[in-house]
Parts: structure tokens; C-alpha cells; sequence
């Protein structure tokens, strides 16, 4: 436990000493609020100037919203275990009391956990639902696995912060899941059920629905599974090192 605890001290230092991933650390919010500020300025620009009504998009924007939150919290953890990588700490953790098993749980744990949390914030200061909090709970913490995916897939795939950074931008591919689960009105949609933020415009649309629990159910399985696959992906980099 101890050494848990200064391991989060180490972590804390490192975001506060980098303005970047102490920005990242914000991002969940300033989108809350950009949402809270700006989504009914443009609801009611598009309607008087272009006739168009978007609150019908506000349950896609908070899919947006939840999964970008959990990808900010999980890339910030990616270039800390990149950093810890480039300054040989996994190398050390081998022959130390903290052991690798223990720190590969609590970088799993720490971004899902920090990611559900902010997200919850984050998801009441924008305000782009009616759905409370309670409602959204199980859709919120099926996001936050989003978390922990994207910290394994840049400290598996990256071999350093530049190339964390390109791989980042890469993750935003996922975004066309959420639009394909709404937009498309057919059978062909589910083509895009092997990207996990696809489950959580599922989850979103469902909500209060008895199929919404089936929904996340089997989110909540294509989530494990690929986390599975990057874990074993990571654990394998980790050992060539």
C-alpha cells in the first residue's frame, strides 16, 4: 500500500510539472462547460437561422461527451507509463516489493476509476441530458473502461511520447462508431460493434428500456475483450524490454 501511495504522489507530481497533461486533467471539464455555454447558442442559431432543430442530437453529443472524457483521462495515463517506460521503472518494478502485477493493476484501475469520476462531473456541468446521473450511472461506468483502453493501446503501440501523441489522434477514428449506431437505420450498423463507443450510443439511446441492460451487457463484454487483447499486448512490449 505504501508503495501504491508513492506511486499516485509520483503521478500527481508529473502532471502538475507538465502543462500539458495537467491541461488533459481539465479537458473533461472545459468540454462540460463549452457544452453548458455553447450547445444552446448553436440550438438556437441553427434553428432561426437554418430551421434546424438539434436537440434531437443532444443524447449523440453526450456519447461525444462521455467518450472523450473517458480518451482524455486514458491517453494523459498512456504517456505516464511511456514516461515510466523511457526511464526504465518497469525494468526496476521487477525486483522491487511494489512487482509488476501490482502496477500493472493499479494502471488499469487508476484511469477507469479517475475517468468515472471526472466523467460524472463533468456530465452534470454540461448539462446536455435530462436523463440524471442515476440513470446514466451504468453507461457512465461502462465509458470508463474507455479509459484504461486507450493507456494501453499508446503504452503497447508507442515507443515513445511523439509517437504517443500521433497514436492519440489516431483513437479518434473511434468516433465514427457512435454516429454509425445512430445514423444508420439498418442491420449493417453493427459492422461498427467491434469498436467499444459503439455500445455506449447504445447504452445512451436505451436508457430506461429493458434492452438497454442487453445493450451494456454485451458492451461491457466487447470492452473486456479488448482489453484483454491490449493487456496481453502491453504485458508482451513489456517483456522485450
Amino acid at each position: 500500500m505504501i508503495k501504491l501511495l508513492s506511486l499516485i504522489r509520483a503521478d500527481t507530481r508529473s502532471i502538475f510539472r507538465d502543462v500539458i497533461l495537467m491541461l488533459s486533467l481539465l479537458g473533461p471539464f472545459l468540454i462540460a462547460l463549452v457544452l453548458r455555454i455553447g450547445l444552446p447558442l448553436a440550438t438556437a442559431y441553427l434553428q432561426d437561422v437554418l430551421d434546424f432543430d438539434l436537440t434531437p442530437f443532444f443524447p449523440l453529443i453526450l456519447v461525444f461527451q462521455l467518450f472523450l472524457s473517458a480518451m482524455i483521462i486514458g491517453v494523459l495515463v498512456g504517456f505516464i507509463i511511456l514516461d515510466d517506460r523511457d526511464e526504465n521503472i518497469l525494468v526496476y518494478l521487477a525486483v522491487t516489493p511494489l512487482s509488476m502485477s501490482s502496477y500493472l493493476v493499479y494502471r488499469l484501475l487508476s484511469p477507469a476509476v479517475i475517468s468515472f469520476l471526472i466523467t460524472i462531473i463533468a456530465v452534470k456541468i454540461g448539462d446536455v441530458t435530462t436523463l440524471s446521473i442515476a440513470q446514466l450511472l451504468p453507461v457512465i461506468l461502462l465509458a470508463s473502461l474507455e479509459a484504461p483502453m486507450s493507456s494501453l493501446f499508446l503504452a503497447s503501440y508507442a515507443s515513445n511520447k511523439v509517437e504517443g501523441l500521433a497514436l492519440s489522434k489516431i483513437l479518434g477514428i473511434l468516433f465514427v462508431a457512435p454516429v454509425v449506431a445512430v445514423l444508420v437505420d439498418s442491420v449493417w450498423r453493427f459492422a461498427a460493434a467491434i469498436l467499444p463507443p459503439f455500445w455506449l450510443a447504445q447504452g445512451v439511446y436505451t436508457v430506461g428500456q429493458t434492452q438497454g441492460w442487453l445493450w451494456l451487457v454485451v458492451g461491457a463484454l466487447v470492452h473486456v475483450l479488448m482489453l484483454s487483447m491490449l493487456f496481453r499486448k502491453f504485458v508482451y512490449r513489456v517483456s522485450q524490454v
